[in-house]
């Protein structure tokens, strides 16, 4: 059976929730569809956010501990959206990963831009992202979750009068409306 590769669907808004949105979720917290099934899918997820190669990319063993943090990192936004106090494991993961004791520097210049190192690792490029999302509330504030069954992906809503719902309307938005449509069409048979 060939490879075939996952799509890379990029709403989030800030790198580090779509990094989050590398999975669907369950309303538990479980990963319902995993799409980075192993290095050349995140490969391509870096290459589609302009991350380019990472230390990491070529590290099968890597990807567990990827995924771990994602886990971690998702159950610190749940925490912040929802203004509880965040799992102490979780916090310490987040932590040890933007641990920066190494001579790292995070930022660079790349084409008259700045960019994140190609020193830093995938968690802790998103560890830095999701830094700047955490910590400012008026970025916080405006992440929400998609309502849709087995999505759970975060977005940042951007839109002027703060009334985006779904993560993207042509899938989970436009199958909510065909569930009410079909239900109001079979509560008209029943009248």
């Amino acid at each position: 059976m060939s490879y075939q590769p996952q799509p890379v669907r990029l709403i989030g808004g800030r790198l580090c929730l779509d990094f989050l949105n590398t999975a669907d979720w369950s309303a538990r917290g479980d990963v319902v569809h995993e799409k980075l099934t192993g290095p050349k899918d995140l490969a391509i997820w870096c290459r589609a956010v302009s991350l380019g190669k990472r230390p990491d990319l070529d590290d099968p063993a890597a990807m567990g501990e990827l995924k771990a943090f994602r886990a971690s990192l998702r159950w610190l936004f749940l925490a912040a959206i929802s203004g509880e106090k965040p799992r102490k494991n979780d916090l310490t993961r987040f932590n040890q990963v933007l641990d920066f004791r190494a001579p790292l520097a995070p930022l660079a210049v790349r084409r008259g831009a700045f960019a994140f190192s190609k020193d830093l690792s995938v968690a802790q490029t998103v560890c830095l992202s999701a830094l700047g999302v955490l910590t400012q509330p008026q970025e916080i504030e405006r992440v929400e979750i998609c309502p849709s069954k087995d999505c759970g992906w975060l977005f940042l809503d951007e839109s002027k009068n703060r009334r985006r719902r779904w993560c993207a309307m042509e899938t989970c938005g436009n199958r909510a409306k065909a569930r009410r449509h079909y239900q109001r069409q079979i509560e008209g048979r029943l009248e």
